[in-house]
């Protein structure tokens, strides 16, 4: 069977399916759900995707493309392209899709086929540098708006099948599934972000603190979460437990929050109550993390066993609460507060420092103040 440009509504339907072809069908479509349901990223899901493309259809390689504002990028390859003067400059910029079909993948809803890139002119560009069979299947986001491309191709020319057709069209239709769902869940995250920011802004100013405490000390955090080697997942919670790790002082009243001398003994008591307070209202929040919950509930625990509201200690004490507590104790120093004048970078840093093992973990400590002298102009 040959197709020479076509769209996949034009291809026949096939009357007969080998019970062996069948079944692999059908294992495909169960594993192309499973990572369209489970995958957290594009990049995660596009590999294997690509990989059960070239074997499927016997194709010697298969890329995806992504469209930006000027021109599609690849972003994943999967086979040997050829070793042809020029492959780079097309790889890199898209012209692979370019030279085929210029603006009509923006317009053609469906598959694109081309057997021989010898006898179509669009293609003669790819005849040069060694590609003689292309399949190229567009990619949708949730607005119904070209997203990418699925490409696959062969060195000699290759009549592609329905079957192949197929193949290539389903996994174009769950990456755009998938394209759609990360969207929406990426949109989700955002507005959490957004919603637990402004709380922790609202608390700041009722708190008297100083203005820009959350931010600054979320993106400290952030930084000494980095170098500490806490992957992507574990920052976005220990940003979102930053937020609102004193989210529990909302159970305190004005007048022992904004006293501007020291606290008496049941004042303070009452102050050590506000992680459990703020814990309780976190876990209303069923999407925050346990990462962030742990910030919130044990960012006053010092690694001696000798803070609150548990008392525990070392490495008990959850690891971003811990890195955490360095930062808040680190930003409350350098700032003024009602009962304080601020301090100077330097002596703020020397009281982190004679502090390692008895408030802090000693390897934070080491680690902050490699990051703060590294950023010391």
């Amino acid at each position: 069977m040959s197709f020479t440009c076509t769209c996949y509504e034009q291809i026949q339907a096939i009357p007969y399916i080998e019970p062996a072809l069948r079944d692999q069908r059908a294992n495909l479509i169960a594993e192309l759900t499973r990572i369209a349901i489970s995958a957290p990223d594009l990049p995660s899901a596009i590999i294997p995707l690509l990989h059960h493309l070239i074997t499927l259809a016997q194709a010697d390689g298969a890329m995806y493309f992504e469209q930006t504002d000027t021109a599609f990028q690849i972003c994943a390859n999967v086979g040997q392209p050829p070793a042809r003067p020029g492959i780079d400059h097309i790889l890199i910029h898209g012209q692979v899709i370019d030279a085929i079909l210029g603006q009509t993948l923006c317009t053609m809803p469906n598959v694109i086929f081309v057997d021989d890139t010898q006898v179509e002119p669009k293609a003669h560009a790819l005849a040069q540098i060694g590609v003689s069979s292309i399949a190229i299947a567009p990619i949708y986001d949730k607005m119904h708006l070209l997203a990418g491309a699925l490409v696959m191709y062969s060195y000699d020319p290759q009549p592609w099948s329905t079957i192949d057709a197929t193949m290539l069209m389903l996994i174009a239709g769950e990456l755009s599934h998938l394209t759609a769902r990360l969207d929406r869940e990426s949109a989700l995250r955002q507005t959490r972000e957004a919603s637990l920011r402004a709380l922790g802004l609202a608390l700041e100013h009722r708190d008297a603190e100083t203005k820009g405490h959350t931010d600054r000390v979320t993106n400290l955090a952030i930084q000494l979460g980095r170098r500490a080697g806490l992957d992507a997942h574990a920052l976005r919670a220990l940003r979102w437990g930053a937020y609102l790790h004193d989210i529990g002082k909302i159970g305190i009243p004005d007048a022992i929050l904004q006293k501007p001398g020291k606290l008496n003994p049941l004042e303070f008591a009452l102050i050590q109550m506000h992680p459990q307070i703020g814990l309780t209202f976190a876990q209303e929040l069923a999407f925050l993390p346990s990462t962030a919950l742990a910030v919130i509930s044990a960012h006053h625990e010092r690694w001696d066993g000798t803070g609150y509201p548990a008392r525990i200690a070392g490495n008990a004490i959850p690891l971003a609460a811990r890195l955490f507590a360095v930062c808040d104790v680190y930003d409350a120093l350098t700032h003024h507060r009602p009962y304080k004048q601020a301090w100077s970078q330097e002596a703020a840093l020397r009281e982190i420092q004679s502090q390692a093992g008895q408030h802090f973990d000693p390897q934070l400590v080491h680690i902050f103040t490699t990051m703060l002298t590294a950023n010391t102009p």
